[in-house]
């Protein structure tokens, strides 16, 4: 996402030095330019989409999952990860429920997508496979040994109530998978 309205470098500017250097990176310019002829330079300057402010959080994460389907050559680790109606695409850092966005701070967002990765960096995890919490503090912090407490029992609680009911199961003693396909 690039704003054109940045306080010390123009965002036309900056798309230009990311295009000639050869950065292929996904741009969509947010601009209050309404003019069709602000728009078109944009896109010949190689904005891949673009959005007009004031910016609706649906529109905005539907252009993002356009953008990513339209460049599927990114790479299987940017590919979006699906679980039912669960959708997270780590090249945007977006996530949707049923086609609903849904705003998470960086450390759920890595909950989920360490939950819906599972153990490594396989693109998905294998069905019913559960995640102990050290695992999880892991992909949240780093080193499991440096955090005490339920830091991850609150973010997993946070979670949940972001995602709504259903598709967080705590498997008692053992840690966190996720369910089925959500809610039932």
């Amino acid at each position: 996402m690039l704003d054109l309205g940045l306080p010390d470098i123009g965002g036309e500017e900056v798309l230009q030095q990311l295009r000639a250097g050869g950065c292929e990176l996904p741009v969509i310019v947010i601009t209050a330019r309404e003019q069709v002829r602000d728009r078109v330079r944009l896109l010949d300057l190689g904005a891949d989409d673009f959005l007009v402010k004031p910016v609706h959080l649906d529109e905005q994460a539907a252009r993002l999952r356009a953008v990513q389907r339209r460049r599927g050559s990114a790479g299987a680790a940017d590919a979006a990860l699906r679980h039912g109606g669960l959708c997270l695409v780590p090249a945007s850092g977006t996530v949707s429920v049923n086609g609903q966005f849904v705003p998470l701070t960086k450390r759920k967002f890595w909950l989920l997508e360490a939950l819906l990765r599972g153990k490594g960096e396989a693109l998905l995890r294998r069905q019913g496979e559960v995640l102990t919490r050290a695992q999880l503090q892991e992909a949240l912090y780093g080193e499991p040994e440096e955090i005490v407490g339920n830091a991850v029992d609150v973010h997993i609680h946070h979670l949940r109530r972001k995602l709504g009911p259903g598709w967080i199961q705590t498997v008692r003693g053992a840690g966190y998978r996720l369910h089925g396909t959500g809610p039932e």
